[in-house]
């Protein structure tokens, strides 16, 4: 960020095909640590990172046109935030990494199978915990919130504040009428349990819609 010396961001990314139907892949984010204070597992809130390692499976298990993928993604407490919103890692007060923001971990399982040419159908589930802050507190997973808020230098665990799960299934068929054009049928069952029980929620969503030459829009928060 221009006029802050200790706002940068570092990324890195792999991708490692060992076969023509397996893929590997991840991404580190960097946004600061200080390695003693990493290794000795103090859970220093500076130590802000994140990371995600993938898997894919192309034509699973000899099925043409079924793939399988599986992902893992985390961000410590504090990441992407900063002094103010003006200099966080965000956009018009919405996390840009993630809908989640911080303090969190999730695994998703994706898979897509086209039976035939004019017919997709892909699944999706995510399993995501977090951390969330108690109603005045900064326990590190809004990111609009400055870091000189936080309620600890140390013991800054992933997760730490109030233990919230959340649960989601998506399942859309989608089917091309035309050149571009496509009807899709969506089901989305979304269920957030927490520690605070104000906090719980089951959303259930079913859409049935036409698409011109635009892509899918996606809803998986």
């Amino acid at each position: 960020m221009i006029g802050s010396p200790d706002n940068a961001l570092i990324g890195l990314d792999f991708k490692w095909n060992p076969s023509r139907h397996l893929s590997f892949c991840g991404q580190f984010l960097l946004d600061e640590m200080a390695v003693s204070n990493l290794v000795n597992g103090s859970g220093w809130w500076g130590n802000k990172i994140a990371g995600q390692l993938g898997l894919k499976y192309i034509d699973a298990v000899g099925i043409p046109n079924l793939d399988l993928q599986v992902e893992s993604n985390f961000a410590r407490p504090y990441t992407y935030s900063h002094e103010s919103s003006f200099t966080n890692f965000s956009h018009y007060r919405q996390p840009l990494a993630h809908p989640l923001g911080a303090n969190f971990s999730e695994i998703i399982f994706l898979a897509r199978y086209q039976p035939i040419p004019k017919l997709a159908i892909n699944g999706k589930l995510i399993m995501a915990n977090q951390g969330k802050d108690p109603a005045g507190l900064n326990y590190g997973s809004n990111v609009l919130l400055p870091y000189s808020t936080r309620e600890n230098d140390y013991d800054n665990t992933l997760g730490r504040g109030v233990e919230t799960k959340i649960r989601l299934i998506d399942i859309t068929a989608s089917s091309q009428l035309r050149h571009n054009f496509f009807i899709d049928l969506k089901q989305i069952v979304r269920k957030m349990d927490s520690e605070n029980n104000g906090l719980d929620q089951t959303t259930v969503y079913t859409a049935l819609s036409l698409r011109l030459n635009i892509a899918q829009r996606l809803l998986d928060f």
